[in-house]
């Protein structure tokens, strides 16, 4: 962990430098821009994962007299921040160097499976992020003394992280319980993405703007490493863990199904596929937010 702030802080401070650099003696002030809103992410093998679990389990089941009473729901809405430094260029440009939280999560995502001795309930809880460090150019188009559309764009370092907590319990109605077992998850990775947009610039007071834009992202983060924790029943287990994407059939040629490899995901069947895992940050934001001039 302190590698990572280490390695965002460093990469945070050069390109401040660099853009100080540009910045040289333009007559035109620096800027600071703090936006935040809500944002939409893909999130790809994620929620491939979350739909065939479910489909799994119930394809399996289905047969002895389960049925679904709750069913999971995939993740797509999130949160969003940025905080950047804008530095004059002239002619309406800037040079925007910054940083911010990107997150989308869930807690207790509940698949319930009953049947009429038993019921099976599987609860998942997410938290996905990533800490983006980026650079990009923004360009004022006035359309008058108090307004400007701002078109901007840029890329960067996207530094994520994905836990996963579970818990999976079978539970006879005869009062005992048949199954039980638990597991945490903690993986980070890092890579690189780009973003561009669109923004409206109302000046309020002197040195004070209004900020609403919308902007569009395009971040695959794969590489996901990290540590996992199970417990079934008494006995505890720890390991390394690279999160990994694949699909199997339990037929070995029929229906095909959408896995990673955590610890409740199924194994030993024939595979399709094999490979990293990609959380796909990709998606859109809207954000509401200040420009102040220093």
């Amino acid at each position: 962990m302190k590698k990572k702030w280490i390695l965002i802080g460093g990469l945070l401070g050069f390109l401040l430098n660099l853009a100080s650099l540009s910045y040289g003696a333009d007559k035109e002030r620096v800027s600071l821009r703090i936006s935040g809103g809500l944002s939409r992410f893909a999130l790809g093998d994620f929620n491939a994962f979350i739909i065939d679990t479910q489909r799994f389990q119930l394809d399996n089941l289905r047969s002895v007299g389960y049925s679904a009473t709750e069913e999971f729901k995939t993740l797509h809405g999130g949160r969003d921040l940025e905080v950047s430094i804008l530095f004059p260029l002239g002619q309406g440009f800037s040079l925007a160097v910054g940083t911010g939280l990107l997150t989308t999560g869930s807690a207790d995502n509940l698949l319930v499976l009953v049947s009429s001795f038993s019921r099976l309930t599987t609860d998942l809880s997410y938290n996905i992020k990533t800490i983006p460090v980026t650079a990009g150019i923004r360009i004022n188009l006035p359309l008058s003394s108090a307004m400007s559309v701002v078109v901007f764009g840029g890329g960067g370092l996207y530094f994520a992280r994905f836990t996963e907590t579970g818990d999976k319990n079978l539970i006879l109605f005869s009062g005992t319980r048949g199954y039980e077992k638990s597991w945490d998850v903690e993986t980070s990775a890092a890579g690189w993405g780009g973003f561009a947009g669109l923004g409206i610039e109302l000046r309020i007071i002197k040195g004070l703007s209004l900020l609403v834009e919308a902007s569009g992202r395009l971040a695959r983060i794969s590489g996901f490493s990290g540590d996992s924790r199970t417990l079934f029943y008494s006995s505890e287990n720890k390991e390394s863990l690279k999160l990994l994407y694949y699909e199997f059939s339990p037929s070995g040629g029929g229906a095909f199904y959408s896995a990673l490899n955590l610890p409740d995901a199924p194994i030993g069947y024939p595979l399709r596929t094999l490979r990293d895992a990609v959380i796909d940050f990709s998606g859109w934001s809207i954000r509401t937010g200040f420009k102040i001039t220093l």
